[in-house]
């Protein structure tokens, strides 16, 4: 009989005076990224034949318009699924809890969105199982919700993506013990 040992979790959670940080690395999902940087690989082909193209002005007459709105969607695209294998290898979500803010932070070397919420304003503090969400799904692909969530003014923010539900409920409790209602 294989008996397995209990994890400590993903979330490091730091408690400095009034603060406390929330780290949770993102999921390492390997299978993810070789597809990714495979598609990555066959998807930059076409668009680096459509930039050898326009600057060699071989392009026909007329159509001179149609590759360069072309290119700019290619390298947006691109750039969206760069950003996915980035967040996936190297990404991390940082919840900062203060007196009078909660601050949620998605970055991958240091750059990614922030955004902050007024603790007065934050209501219904609570976790947020899998299938509960309709962009449960895309949480493998680094957007999405997360597993705690809480209404705030007429919306619903959710965040702690990457973690169990176990985990989640640990996390709330520790919010909880700092005064989240």
């Amino acid at each position: 009989m294989v008996v397995e040992k209990p994890e400590k979790g993903r979330a490091q959670v730091d408690e400095k005076g009034v603060f406390i940080y929330i780290i949770i690395p993102s999921r390492k999902n390997i299978f993810l990224v070789l597809f990714l940087c495979g598609w990555f690989g066959f998807w930059s082909i076409p668009e680096t034949d459509i930039i050898k193209d326009l600057v060699q002005g071989t392009q026909s007459k007329g159509f001179e318009i149609f590759p360069l709105f072309w290119l700019m969607a290619w390298t947006v695209m691109g750039a969206m699924v760069l950003s996915v294998i980035i967040g996936v290898m190297a990404g991390k979500e940082v919840i900062t809890l203060s007196p009078s803010m909660i601050k949620i932070e998605r970055k991958a070397y240091g750059v990614g969105l922030s955004k902050e919420y007024f603790l007065s304003e934050v209501r219904n503090f609570r976790t947020q199982m899998s299938g509960e969400s309709m962009d449960y799904g895309l949480e493998a692909w680094g957007f999405g919700g997360g597993r705690l969530a809480f209404d705030y003014e007429l919306k619903t923010v959710k965040f702690a993506s990457g973690i169990d539900e176990s985990e989640a409920a640990y996390l709330l409790d520790r919010l909880k013990q700092k005064g989240i209602k």
